[in-house]
Formats: structure tokens, sequence, C-alpha cells
């Protein structure tokens, strides 16, 4: 949990967060999208025996992900969905027990766990 608490205080992902004028497409900050894979890659590579794989969505449709033994079809959520589906206390770390994958859906279908977080409010999106 400390690497994904790690990755949060990173430059490079306060300012990919903060950074919600922007919309889904080309990052403009290269070296921010660059630091924030590498956090994601020590994260995993610090904890590959429970790391899966890594997916952060922002209200403005970027998204970075990080998956390693799946091939998907198709990678992401609705976010609004989730926000509705898993609303409760703003800025905090919420546990998934055992569910079906849905962010990272390949052809074999996969029972996951989720360490998920929620920056911000159901109204903003």
């Amino acid at each position: 949990m400390s690497d994904i608490v790690a990755i949060e205080n990173t430059n490079a992902y306060k300012n990919i967060v903060s950074d919600t004028k922007s919309t889904a497409g080309p990052y403009s900050n290269y070296d921010d999208v660059i630091q924030l894979k590498k956090a994601f890659e020590d994260a995993y590579t610090n904890h590959f025996q429970m790391i899966d794989s890594m997916y952060l969505t922002l209200s403005n449709g970027k998204e970075f992900d990080l998956h390693k033994d799946i091939v998907t079809r198709k990678v992401g959520i609705h976010l609004p969905e989730w926000m509705e589906r898993y609303s409760g206390k703003e800025r905090n770390y919420f546990w998934l027990n055992s569910y079906a994958d849905h962010v990272f859906e390949s052809s074999q279908p996969r029972e996951v766990m989720s360490v998920y977080k929620v920056i911000g409010v159901r109204n903003l999106l």
C-alpha cells in the first residue's frame, strides 16, 4: 500500500491529476507521463506477487494503466457508474473483495480484488 501512496505523492501524479482542463488525447507534458509510468512500474516490481494491474482514470477522459500477465480486449471503466456504485467518503482508499474484473476485460473471466481511491466529487463528472 505504501507504494500506491508514494505514487500519489509524485509531482508527475499531482500534475496529471490537476490538469483537468485538457481533454482525452495526448498529454501535454510527456515527462509527467513517463514518470507516472515509472512509478507504476516500481510499485509493480516491488509487489508483483500481489499486484496484477494498475489503472488510473480522470474525469477528463485521460487513462493510464499497467498490466503484465493478461491480454486485454478492453481496458477502462465507466467512471460515473463507479462513482455511483462505490461512492463513499472522499479521498480515502477502498477495498473491493473478489469480483469479476470489468476494468481489464480479457477472453477469460477473471476474479480480482481491488484497492481504489476516489478523488473529487460525483457531481463534477
